[in-house]
């Protein structure tokens, strides 16, 4: 599959300028309070697309510096009309578990609803395992002036990778960006990129990635990395296909798919004990209420749930390796 660039049309263009003017507002916004730095469309709209604009965006997404701000920074945006879209995410210990909070947009029709992330990587358990990837991505991160910082492009080829992996490569604009942004990373870079997934524990998104890009673009220009062991893991992934994919297998699979990228069996199964046995803010993240009667109620559930669709996830997954 080579490049194919969908020409775009003029209401496209038109929402782009809209897109990037609400930004430049929120940027306008954080002055005083906190620094921000764009992620997925809205960054790759003012680099990777600058000249055209031709890249749909569903949201706006911008990471909070520093992360103990993002209450302030909220209370501001509130007061110019945008709303919470969860109820739950009022609590303080639940955002600072999630690492992220949507808010709705003020003017449905004129602006874009908005997620304000305090961690690149925000998944559930995932996350666990590449806390120092956030920490240091940040320090990377290039000062732009005034409230705006822009990432370093290595840790951004990882961050977009892992979002598109854990959707399961669904949408084909993110394995377009990575393949747009891999085509300007020269072989040295590709590297050292590789090292880096090694170094934080994306070593598997990054194989996973590789694959996809290889399969989906003939003019592919860099070579699949080595995954050291994982045998299980890559033949499972090498055959398994979300949308041929129906009932419980799926599900399960959904289920537990950021389980089979964490790098080290260590780390997985701490992630799977945190699954067992959920901090209140973990299971209101989960569940996604606020309600100290139904966390009680949901605590024995969970533990049984999970138990047994893990137990149907390995028979599963030792199913689909053996075939």
């Amino acid at each position: 599959m080579t490049e194919k660039r969908v020409k775009a049309e003029p209401f496209d263009l038109a929402r782009s300028m809209l897109i990037l003017n609400q930004f430049e507002e929120l940027c306008r916004l954080a002055e005083g309070i906190c620094e921000v730095v764009p992620l997925k469309g809205i960054a790759l709209l003012r680099t990777l697309y600058s000249e055209r604009f031709d890249r749909a965006v569903g949201d706006i997404d911008l990471l909070i510096s520093p992360a103990d701000r993002l209450g302030d920074y909220i209370e501001r945006l509130q007061q110019r009309g945008y709303t919470l879209q969860f109820d739950f995410m009022s609590n303080q210990a639940t955002r600072a578990r999630k690492g992220k909070v949507a808010l709705r947009a003020s003017v449905p029709h004129l602006t874009v609803d908005v997620d304000l992330h305090t961690a690149f990587v925000t998944k559930k358990f995932f996350s666990r395992s590449v806390e120092r990837f956030n920490a240091d991505a940040l320090a990377r991160c290039k000062s732009e002036g005034r409230s705006l910082r822009t990432m370093e492009p290595l840790d951004e080829w990882l961050f977009l990778a892992q979002h598109a992996c854990f959707h399961q490569y669904s949408d084909s604009k993110w394995l377009h960006d990575l393949y747009l942004l891999a085509r300007a990373i020269s072989p040295e870079q590709w590297v050292a990129l590789g090292e880096r997934a090694r170094e934080y524990g994306f070593l598997r998104v990054f194989y996973l990635t590789s694959e996809q890009l290889r399969t989906h673009y003939s003019d592919f220009p860099h070579p699949a990395p080595c995954l050291c062991g994982g045998s299980l893991f890559s033949r499972f992934v090498a055959h398994y296909r979300a949308d041929r994919t129906r009932g419980l297998g799926r599900k399960l699979t959904s289920l537990f798919w950021e389980f089979l990228f964490i790098d080290r069996l260590g780390d997985r199964l701490k992630a799977f004990i945190s699954l067992l046995f959920p901090t209140p803010s973990l299971l209101r993240n989960i569940y996604r209420t606020n309600s100290w009667f139904m966390l009680l109620l949901l605590y024995p559930l969970n533990l049984l749930l999970s138990l047994v669709a893990g137990l149907l996830f390995l028979l599963y997954f030792f199913a689909r390796v053996r075939h």
